[in-house]
């Protein structure tokens, strides 16, 4: 008997097509992200990125110095005047006689009051803390 050889013929796919795209160094790199995942990605981040935004609101909302001061306690009293002919703010503070230094008090009634100098005029209406 005569031994007959047979011989197969393989085909070779090369390694990069199997395991991913090689690099000059043999290794393999990442596979791209597609379409779908990079989709699923932004979507993840965008809410993230809203989540986050409503957080630092709620936080800022929380720790405002108007929450504060809502916190401290009830406004201080105040008294309304009407100022008559030839007095100033200043005789209107100093007539009250304030336990205070009445510079103090000139500031407080400019802030109640909104004001930015200090005139007035008769017959004006002015908030004045009490005493």
């Amino acid at each position: 008997m005569s031994a007959a050889v047979l011989t197969r013929q393989t085909q070779v796919r090369p390694a990069a097509a199997v395991r991913g795209t090689a690099d000059g160094a043999g290794r393999t790199s990442a596979r791209r992200i597609g379409a779908t995942q990079r989709a699923r990605l932004i979507r993840t981040a965008c809410l993230a990125a809203v989540l986050l935004a409503v957080l630092l609101g709620v936080l800022a909302a929380v720790w405002s110095p108007t929450a504060a001061a809502e916190e401290a306690g009830p406004a201080p009293q105040t008294v309304t005047v009407v100022v008559e002919e030839g007095e100033s703010l200043w005789s209107v503070v100093v007539d009250r006689s304030y336990d205070r230094d009445p510079r103090v008090v000139l500031d407080e009634v400019q802030t109640l009051n909104g004001m930015s100098t200090g005139v007035v005029h008769p017959g004006q209406v002015l908030e004045l803390p009490a005493r």
